[in-house]
């Protein structure tokens, strides 16, 4: 909980996956896009086991495979455009194999 002069704003931290390199956000964006289903579906099965709610999120621009894409380095490039074929099928696979709520269901009951 972030304590504001406006009051206080409740944050709900994306499904990570932890490494030598540190945390890796994989619950959404490039993370949801490159990493392997099945290291996203062990994380969330895990994250359920120790009572955790695994928080997925995707941005329109994750769908949308015909967003102009703008000349960058190649890593840069695989992060933004890299895969986003892909992100429709994987949030189908993933309503398939795991029941979802809104935040208000998950965290606040």
């Amino acid at each position: 909980m972030l304590s504001t002069s406006y009051g206080q704003i409740r944050e709900y931290p994306p499904l990570v996956m932890p490494s030598l390199l540190g945390n890796f956000p994989i619950g959404g964006g490039w993370g949801l896009r490159i990493f392997p289903y099945r290291s996203i579906k062990k994380r969330i099965l895990q994250n359920n086991r120790e009572g955790h709610r695994g928080v997925i999120f995707c941005h329109p621009s994750d769908f949308d495979s015909q967003t102009p894409s703008i000349p960058l380095p190649w890593v840069k490039r695989f992060v933004c455009y890299g895969k986003i074929k892909t992100t429709e099928e994987r949030m189908i696979r993933l309503f398939d194999d795991f029941e979802f709520g809104t935040i208000k269901e998950g965290f606040i009951g």
